[in-house]
């Protein structure tokens, strides 16, 4: 069985979005998530926190600094990763669902680069090699634009 998901242009953004985030938490990559999502939705963030980890001898410092050392902190205990370090995408302790996301991810943002030309947000650029899944078991994803018919007017 097959689904269909009808998106506008805004609601692709957001998906890729979600399945980029969901596919960098499998990879280790908490650390680029979060600082991405910071720069995108809390511009404000330059704001001072008064620390309240004893082992920070600063008494205040940017919400951004600050949200880095907390996030590096939890990727040390989940994944055992040094800040900056992370699994590829396809390496065996990556969980399938999070490669999944990134084949789909990866398809969608080639189709929006295809049919909805260069987005400025997309500052990575798109892969333009032929749809690879990581699950070889699973079919490949397929986008397709769908041309939105002008309403008919009666007269």
């Amino acid at each position: 069985m097959k689904y269909r998901i009808e998106l506008d242009k805004k609601q692709l953004g957001v998906v890729i979005d979600a399945l980029e985030n969901y596919s960098r938490m499998g990879m280790g990559q908490l650390d680029v998530s979060v600082e991405e999502f910071i720069r995108k939705h809390r511009p404000a963030s330059d704001h001072f926190v008064r620390m309240v980890s004893p082992r920070l001898l600063v008494p205040k410092m940017l919400v951004a600094e600050y949200t880095k050392l907390l996030v590096n902190d939890l990727k040390l205990v989940v994944w055992g990763h040094p800040p900056g370090g992370s699994y590829g995408i396809y390496h065996q302790d990556v969980p399938q669902p999070c490669r999944e996301a990134y084949d789909i991810q990866q398809a969608l943002r080639k189709f929006r680069w295809d049919h909805l030309g260069k987005d400025a947000s997309d500052v990575r650029g798109v892969d333009a090699k032929t749809y690879l899944p990581a699950n070889p078991e699973w079919p490949p994803v397929s986008c397709e634009a769908v041309k939105q018919e002008e309403p008919r007017s009666s007269s």
